[in-house]
């Protein structure tokens, strides 16, 4: 452990040894960056000052006041905006480049300060906490230098301001002394041409008169003297202006000269910041790498985080899935469970239709039986088994009344019925010789009445055998019911009557159950 501690130490100290090196490479860096911020500003404030001292010689010369003070300003704002660019572009790259090699030194530090001992860490906390305020010292030095180039050069520019504007005002002074010159050179011109005027008037008027000659040659005398006068004053005028002239035009070709070297410096400088832009271009070359690095690193983490949300969603859609498919089985569960429950109805309406089927053949077979049987009960067939043989009685049908109460008929309709619906094959069954007859003699205009089992009853069709008439063979057999007239029809036999399956039959067609149907005089429905 005590090894491991002084191998840990020695590595911290010639650790620190390394940061302390590059700190002082980082101070000389900025002490160059510094120096050649500084040498800037002095070209620049050179260029400046020659600039102006060019602009005040070219002020005398052919421009007007006006563009040399235009051209002044113009450059005065692009030397401005120079320097504003290149201090803003050399603090940019200072600034990227303390912090690109303070964060690539921090992380380093502690990436290999983690996996150590707390004093360690302790120790490497306060390096980083005096590297820290060194670099801060730093900004700050290179701050109050900035601000203090930013306050001379403002200085600089006051005073050159101030300069022009006093050039500015001599001119101003000059225009207003050469503007009474020229009122007096005019005035001049204008006494002159008046006494020209007055000379050739007082040449006129000696023509006139003699007398005023010694006026007029005094008048004349005096008019040459203040003309004299007057040339003298322009004379001197037209000197002054031309020394004036001359003094200026010396200025400019001095300025112009200034100019020259000026502008020769600016090309040297131009120069050099191409050179500092090409390295400039090199370092964005490199950032660019940089930056098109962490764009496909931002790309791949895009990606993959639109993998991970289509991997949720297809994680939702298959969740969904499974509850459609449990649903699915739910329902195809309850499906199969109706299946086997209309299978079960179906099988147990299938013995019903058997059964019912069985019933409707035993009641074919029955209503063939009673045909049979009433195919052999009309009166003459009645009368010839009575042993009548006369034609006349047959056809008036005198005695019909006592023959069928001899034969007894009622005794025959009130039998009970030979079978249920339980009873073995009509075959081996033996029948009554005659079921229930309707009631003869039932009028027309009676409508269908109710039976006790509250089923309407059809009335008889005219014609029917059963329909009594006047005089006619079955008024004995409407008698033998103990009815005068008309008797309602015989109650249905309770084993005629439909089961409830029966109800909406196909037979049920073939007349309400236990009914029999219309006939006519002929049987011939039945036939």
């Amino acid at each position: 452990m005590g090894c491991g501690g002084s191998v840990s130490k020695e590595e911290l100290a010639e650790e620190l040894q390394v940061s302390e090196r590059e700190l002082q490479e980082e101070r000389q860096r900025l002490k160059e960056k510094d120096d050649q911020i500084a040498s800037i500003r002095d070209c620049l404030q050179k260029q400046l000052k020659s600039n102006e001292e060019a602009s005040m010689r070219n002020a005398a010369s052919t421009h007007s006041v006006e563009e040399l003070s235009s051209e002044l300003q113009a450059r005065r704002a692009d030397h401005s905006e120079a320097l504003k660019t290149q201090r803003e572009v050399l603090l940019g790259e200072h600034q990227q480049e303390l912090v690109s090699v303070l964060q690539a030194r921090d992380t380093a530090l502690l990436r290999t300060l983690s996996d150590r001992a707390e004093q360690a860490e302790r120790e490497v906390e306060t390096h980083a906490r005096i590297k820290r305020e060194a670099v801060e010292k730093a900004r700050a030095e290179l701050g109050e230098k900035l601000s203090e180039a930013t306050a001379t050069g403002e200085a600089q520019l006051f005073r050159q301001r101030a300069e022009a504007d006093a050039v500015e005002a001599e001119l101003q002074s000059l225009r207003s002394q050469v503007g009474p010159l020229r009122e007096e050179r005019d005035q001049a011109a204008q006494a002159l041409q008046e006494a020209r005027l007055l000379l050739r008037s007082e040449q006129a008027e000696r023509s006139s008169g003699r007398g005023q000659a010694s006026l007029l040659e005094e008048h004349l005398v005096e008019a040459q003297r203040e003309h004299l006068r007057a040339e003298q004053r322009h004379g001197d005028l037209q000197q002054h202006s031309r020394s004036q002239l001359r003094d200026l035009q010396n200025e400019l070709q001095v300025r112009a000269e200034e100019l020259r070297g000026k502008d020769a410096a600016l090309q040297r400088r131009d120069a050099e910041l191409a050179e500092v832009n090409s390295q400039l271009a090199d370092l964005q070359g490199l950032f660019d790498e940089v930056n098109n690095q962490l764009q496909s690193e931002c790309g791949r983490i895009e990606r993959l985080q639109g993998a991970v949300s289509v991997c949720s969603r297809q994680s939702k859609e298959l969740e969904s899935l499974q509850g459609m498919v449990e649903e699915s089985h739910r329902m195809l569960a309850q499906l199969r469970e109706a299946l086997e429950q209309e299978r079960a109805e179906r099988l147990r309406v299938s013995g019903l239709l058997e059964h019912e089927q069985q019933r409707t053949q035993l009641l074919l077979d029955v209503l063939k039986h009673f045909k049979e049987k009433l195919q052999g009960l009309t009166p003459q067939m009645l009368l010839s088994r009575l042993g009548v043989t006369d034609p006349k009685v047959l056809a008036s049908g005198v005695g019909a009344g006592a023959a069928l109460s001899a034969l007894g008929l009622n005794g025959y309709c009130n039998s009970p019925a030979p079978f249920s619906g339980n009873s073995p094959a009509v075959g081996k069954v033996s029948l009554s010789p005659c079921p229930p007859v309707p009631r003869p003699h039932l009028p027309p205009a009676t409508a269908a009445k109710t039976a006790p089992d509250s089923t309407p009853r059809p009335t008889p069709a005219m014609g029917s055998p059963f329909v009594g008439r006047a005089n006619g063979p079955l008024d004995a057999f409407g008698a033998a019911y103990g009815h005068p007239g008309a008797r309602s029809l015989s109650p249905e036999p309770a084993w005629l009557a439909a089961s409830p399956a029966l109800q909406h039959h196909p037979l049920s067609s073939f007349g309400a159950c236990g009914q029999w149907p219309m006939y006519d005089s002929n049987y011939r429905n039945f036939e």
